[in-house]
């Protein structure tokens, strides 16, 4: 049996709050659809609205479960729990909800356990560890739904142009990790030591001449701006508007508009929580970092064959952009007692765009060269958190 790898202080045990079967279609597979159709009768269930969806050669999905926020899934009752699993069991349940909230990263090293933060449970970190957990059985239906899903670790670089092998990527890791599992610091702080770390490196930054004259400040306020837009504003989309983003970029200093300033603006409001908001809050983006970080969901072929350096900066900035959406809806709604329930709403949903993701090598390139400036990603961390 393959080795299972599981992430430390992350727990997981189902909430029954039912919110994984809300809103997002459940992906089918074809000898999924009659046992389904079965349960359904003998159930008495509305009509299953399933749908014929484009084969993809990652996993066996043919068909989804329609689903919308009007429509939860029909087996699920009004305790919020899945009929199908209280009469007849969790292996009636459909592969993908048998599975659920977890998936595996394939490496030379084994299977790394990646958490969803989809799920409630694992949002707030509740129930029992995943450390003391048997997932051999996941592992086994996880192989089974992705049959194909063996990433290729042999092309993984450090920086753009700058090679590595998985060997040495793990001794970068575990320095990272070890920064990460500290509870002597703040989510803050473990973001600065990390970023040290990449600097005591040395490693040669990727430049762009025609932004040598571009205050550095207002750079990070397009990048800040533009992706937050990318990432809350424009969720359909899964690749960024690169020739507009480097247009408007190269013009930043000719036009008003888009001379932005991060010190004075509503993207600085985390340091206005409560205190109990602000230590929930980071608590929740110190687990998904560090739980992405684990599983090796942020560079190479776990994410858009992005450097390590400028992955894992792109983290940094996908969390960042959380703290502000989070913190900006709670400005924006002081009457709204359900903290918790709007941070996790933002969470369900940065993490659905971040596993959708697919830049094009257009943005690759701006993210290489934009986001491995160590410089600004400190600043970025030091303005926002």
């Amino acid at each position: 049996m393959p080795l299972i790898h599981t992430p430390q202080n992350i727990n997981f045990t189902c909430s029954n709050c039912g919110n994984c079967c809300l809103t997002y279609g459940i992906p089918l597979m074809e000898t999924e659809i009659n046992n389904l159709n079965d349960l359904a009768s003998q159930l008495k269930v509305s009509e299953l609205d399933i749908n014929r969806i484009k084969a993809n050669s990652m996993n066996e999905y043919n068909f989804v479960l329609g689903l919308s926020t009007d429509k939860p899934c029909p087996f699920l009752t009004k305790e919020k729990l899945c009929s199908i699993h209280l009469n007849y069991g969790e292996k009636l349940k459909p592969k993908i909800c048998q599975l659920f909230p977890f998936s595996f990263t394939y490496t030379p090293n084994g299977y790394y356990l990646y958490p969803s933060f989809a799920s409630t449970a694992v949002i707030f970190n509740m129930g029992q560890a995943l450390t003391q957990q048997d997932f051999t059985d996941k592992l086994n239906l996880f192989l089974e739904i992705y049959p194909n899903l063996n990433l290729d670790w042999n092309n993984i670089y450090l920086l753009d142009g700058e090679k590595i092998d998985f060997k040495k990527y793990l001794k970068h890791e575990e320095h990272i990790l070890n920064v990460l599992d500290s509870n002597n610091f703040s989510f803050k702080d473990k973001l600065f030591g990390c970023l040290d770390y990449f600097c005591s490196l040395n490693v040669n930054q990727l430049k762009i001449k025609d932004l040598d004259n571009i205050d550095p400040k207002q750079i990070d306020g397009h990048i800040v701006s533009s992706f937050y837009n990318f990432i809350f504003k424009q969720t359909t989309d899964i690749d960024l508007n690169s020739t507009s983003f480097m247009m408007e970029l190269l013009n930043v200093s000719k036009s008003d508009n888009l001379n932005i300033s991060l010190d004075n603006n509503l993207y600085t409001k985390f340091r206005q929580l409560s205190k109990d908001d602000r230590e929930v809050l980071e608590n929740i983006l110190s687990r998904f970092f560090y739980a992405r970080i684990f599983a090796k969901l942020y560079f190479g072929p776990g994410f858009n064959n992005l450097s390590l350096i400028a992955g894992f900066n792109h983290l940094i900035l996908i969390v960042l952009l959380t703290a502000i959406e989070s913190t900006l809806f709670l400005h924006n709604n002081p009457e709204i007692a359900l903290h918790y329930d709007t941070m996790a709403k933002v969470i369900r949903h940065v993490e659905r765009r971040f596993t959708l993701l697919k830049y094009s090598p257009k943005t690759l390139t701006i993210l290489e060269v934009l986001l491995t400036c160590q410089d600004r990603m400190t600043r970025l961390v030091d303005t926002i958190l």
